[in-house]
């Protein structure tokens, strides 16, 4: 038997789920992020990307402690907000605890430009397994920016300055269109999902 606590806690998730739910066949919440211009901090381009890949970022997957983790956060800005300020300024500025809590703005604002990423496959051919990873060594960015160049028609320096979120979203949306099968989740799956 359940204690009230819990059948209360069970209605709650109902309700989410519910929510989540009514809005199918409506923009998923993945694409209207991806596209929207709200928010104060700019979209991570592919550009802003091998920025952050070129400085050993952390954000980029690297990790690092202490006072070079904080350095890291000042090369970031420059690269995100095209701040020109140096660690010493930056300790200057903000206090400890801000600089946290701009960490963790940062690394989920960065973190919500791969929310669109689909695994997917072509027709014709049998899903995936959840093991297969791409292992030809080109990796994600490349194959991507190519894709966008390719499909799109754009030049490099356009698909250089694309928001990576937007380029997942259409890149995805091609893919649909021609036949593709998302291999795992989609995106109204995981919206449902994080409901919970």
């Amino acid at each position: 038997m359940l204690s009230p606590e819990e059948i209360k806690d069970l209605d709650e998730a109902s309700e989410r789920l519910a929510a989540a739910r009514s809005r199918s066949g409506v923009t998923p919440r993945t694409v209207v992020r991806a596209f929207s211009q709200e928010g104060a901090l700019p979209a991570i381009t592919f550009r802003m990307w091998m920025d952050l890949e070129a400085l050993d970022s952390p954000f980029t997957g690297c990790s690092k402690e202490g006072e070079i983790k904080i350095a890291c956060l000042a090369e970031t800005l420059g690269v995100v907000l095209g701040w020109d300020v140096r660690l010493e300024e930056l300790m200057e500025i903000f206090e400890p605890e801000m600089c946290a809590s701009l960490w963790k703005r940062l690394d989920t604002h960065i973190g919500e430009s791969f929310a669109p990423m689909l695994r997917m496959y072509p027709p014709g051919t049998t899903q995936p397994s959840g093991t297969d990873r791409d292992g030809n060594g080109i990796g994600w960015w490349a194959s991507l920016l190519a894709g966008l160049m390719e499909t799109f028609s754009l030049s490099r320096e356009e698909a250089l300055d694309t928001p990576i979120a937007q380029a997942f979203v259409l890149i995805a949306a091609h893919r649909h269109n021609n036949g593709w099968k998302v291999s795992g989740p989609t995106w109204a799956d995981k919206e449902t999902i994080d409901a919970l």
